[in-house]
């Protein structure tokens, strides 16, 4: 997902006042302060799952006309409200092993930090961890959009800025490094663990 698309989902958001969010939030805005909303929205990665999380809980679906171009939103408001039957298993699966990884914090945050790299593709990165290539594009484009947004150095910054204290190391390394400095990092880490918890080497 790319700016452009990220601010029409922005702009979707403040579209949709269905309950629980009766009141339209931008009626009561000023120019500056729907502008400030927006951008926060725009620097979420996570904002097509949001998007995905907020309609399925009003019983709202995307626009027709935007529902081919937000193809994967449409399919995770399904699987959210318990369906899905209506789209291709193939997506649904994808989506479905996306979240499931999300909700893994060890293994979210290592794809995270491989997604930030500067030459990371789905695809090298899919065949470095030994995932499915659909799988890392839906995580891409729901929970993590960075892979279209590479140029955007402030956005990147703020996503690693904004992380848990833990996590910020790994996910520095992505910005600042290759595939192979994260995977160097996060052996680092997963060693500082085990030290720590010396049970854990049993």
């Amino acid at each position: 997902m790319d700016q452009i698309q990220a601010e029409l989902l922005a702009s979707l958001w403040g579209e949709d006042p269905a309950s629980p969010f009766r009141a339209d939030p931008w009626k009561s805005l000023r120019f500056g302060q729907l502008w400030a909303v927006r951008q926060e929205l725009m620097d979420r990665p996570d904002l097509g799952w949001a998007m995905a999380m907020r309609l399925a809980k009003c019983g709202r679906r995307l626009p027709v006309n935007e529902g081919e171009s937000f193809t994967l939103i449409d399919v995770a408001i399904s699987l959210i409200n318990g369906g899905g039957k209506k789209h291709e298993e193939s997506e649904v699966q994808a989506v479905r092993k996306a979240w499931g990884i999300h909700e893994a914090n060890g293994s979210r945050v290592l794809l995270e930090a491989m997604l930030l790299t500067l030459d990371a593709t789905a695809e090298s990165v899919a065949e470095v961890l030994g995932i499915e290539v659909e799988v890392v594009q839906v995580f891409s484009e729901l929970f993590f959009n960075v892979l279209d947004r590479k140029e955007d150095l402030r956005y990147l910054s703020r996503i690693v800025q904004a992380a848990a204290p833990d996590d910020q190391e790994l996910l520095g390394g992505g910005l600042n490094g290759t595939v192979d400095d994260v995977l160097y990092a996060e052996a680092g880490r997963r060693n500082s663990r085990l030290t720590a918890d010396p049970v854990g080497r049993q």
